[in-house]
C-alpha cells in the first residue's frame, strides 16, 4: 500500500521524464522528474485531505506516513518545483542495520594442500 500510493503520486505528477524505484538495504526511494512541489507545500503534504492536484482525495501521503509510523519507518520528502520529487522510506526508523555479513576464508596448507576453514 505504501509503494502503491507513492508510485501513484509519481505517475499523476509526471507527464514526461522518469519515475524510478530504488530499493536498498537501508532505504527505499521513489523518485520522479515531474512537476515538483513548492517548499511551503512540503510542510503540509502529510495532512489528510491535502491535495496537490485536481486528482485524488488528498489521502495518499497521509496514509503513507501513518503506515510507515506503524512499521517504525521514517519518511522524508525532497522536492523542487519543475524538477521533481523524491520520497525516501527508511526502515528501522532511519537507522541502518548494523549486522556484519559472515565471511569464510580458506587457506591451503603448503604441506598437504588441503583447505582449512577459518572464521
Amino acid at each position: 500500500m505504501i509503494l502503491r500510493n507513492l508510485l501513484d503520486n509519481a505517475f499523476r505528477h509526471t507527464e514526461s521524464g522518469e519515475i524510478r524505484l530504488e530499493i536498498r538495504p537501508d532505504h527505499v526511494r521513489v523518485n520522479d522528474t515531474g512537476e515538483g512541489m513548492h517548499p511551503e507545500l512540503l510542510n503540509t503534504v502529510f495532512e489528510p485531505w491535502r491535495r496537490t492536484a485536481d486528482a485524488g482525495f488528498g489521502l495518499g501521503l497521509s496514509i503513507v506516513q501513518r503506515m510507515a509510523q506503524r512499521l517504525g519507518w521514517q519518511v522524508e520528502i525532497t522536492s523542487q518545483p519543475g524538477k521533481g520529487t523524491s520520497v525516501y522510506l527508511f526502515p528501522n526508523g532511519g537507522k541502518v542495520n548494523a549486522v556484519e555479513p559472515k565471511t569464510r576464508e580458506r587457506s591451503v596448507d603448503d604441506d598437504d594442500h588441503s583447505p582449512r576453514e577459518s572464521a
